[in-house]
């Protein structure tokens, strides 16, 4: 599950990025289609991003992106907890 939510927020970067739809799909080696499940989308919705992605849906992805990054924080945080726990 980790690495599927690391490949994901990749590829938000990578459209947030100004990437397009159709060479994010390349460097996977998967369709359009498949990206837009990937994601979670239908594909009728996801199409209209080949040009530029909405400004709602570039605040929803960076949302996304964010809580991935703050999970990770926190995870790193309770590790280091427990190790000072343990000295």
């Amino acid at each position: 599950m980790a690495l599927f939510v690391i490949v994901l927020c990749h590829i938000l970067v990578l459209i947030l990025e100004g990437a397009k739809v159709k060479e994010v799909c390349k460097i996977l080696g998967i369709t359009q289609n498949q990206l837009a499940e990937l994601m979670g989308l239908h594909y009728t919705a996801f199409s209209k991003w080949k040009d530029k992605t909405p400004k709602n849906a570039e605040i929803f992805l960076n949302l996304i992106i964010e809580n991935y990054e703050l999970k990770q924080e926190l995870k790193q945080i309770k590790e280091a907890v427990k190790i000072l726990k343990e000295i």
